[in-house]
């Protein structure tokens, strides 16, 4: 099953990239909360020019196609999909920089569900120069020079927690990959990396906090409850 999901509204190329932590991008404009990585991560580049038939010249062409009704139309554009080359490094680079942990800390209260972003499929107008140019199907850079708008994502599941060291986790925890960083006031925050995210899990989250429309969605902890469990980090 694919991982790549359509957004039903592009969103400007400098509003979500590779490597951010973001909220359900699904908005009109942006996410509600964005996190961009501090250094610019490694990324792997595939360009692809998708332009529609000429019935006249009969020039040879290739057409993007989509099952999907309400699909964005791709027509005389310049396709490019931009991935992180190693996401679990990109992602434990800005876990792991304390510069991050307040912007965390802040989305972990208010945005319960959270996504990293792995890839970003960006179009831009079909120039004359791009269509005749000749390009390798796949490069590494450590930027990212592409300009348009982002139709489509590929994301995975973070989860952030605020709370003692010895706070237990929920089972469906276990398919996070954990790291714990002490705070000043003397709490702990919790970062997970989970799994990539797919368009039918998705799918109801259409434009704003709607976590309660994806059952894995996180509910949070209730640090009220009295638990008897306890062990490092939760385990």
């Amino acid at each position: 099953m694919s991982t790549f999901i359509e957004l039903p509204t592009p969103l400007p190329s400098d509003s979500i990239g590779p490597g951010y932590i973001v909220t359900v991008p699904f908005n009109d404009i942006a996410p509600s909360f964005s996190l961009r990585p501090q250094h610019q991560p490694e990324v792997h580049i595939k360009e692809q020019s998708i332009i529609t038939q000429n019935a006249h010249d009969g020039l040879g062409t290739t057409k993007f196609i989509s099952q999907r009704k309400d699909s964005v139309t791709l027509n005389d554009e310049d396709s490019t999909q931009i991935s992180l080359t190693h996401p679990q490094a990109s992602f434990n680079d800005l876990r792991n920089d304390p510069k991050t942990h307040a912007s965390i800390r802040t989305a972990a209260v208010q945005h319960p569900s959270l996504f990293y972003v792995t890839s970003v499929r960006v179009v831009s107008p079909l120039t004359e120069a791009s269509a005749g140019a000749i390009r390798p199907p796949t490069h590494v850079t450590s930027s990212t020079p592409t300009s348009g708008k982002v139709v489509g994502v590929e994301l995975s599941k973070v989860k952030c927690r605020v709370g003692a060291a010895d706070e237990p986790h929920a089972l469906d925890d276990l398919e996070y990959d954990w790291s714990y960083h002490a705070l000043e006031d003397g709490v702990q925050l919790s970062i997970g990396l989970g799994k990539a995210v797919t368009e039918d899990e998705i799918r109801g989250c259409d434009g704003g906090e709607k976590e309660d429309e994806v059952d894995w969605m996180d509910e949070g902890w209730d640090y009220d409850e009295d638990d008897d469990e306890s062990g490092l980090g939760g385990f």
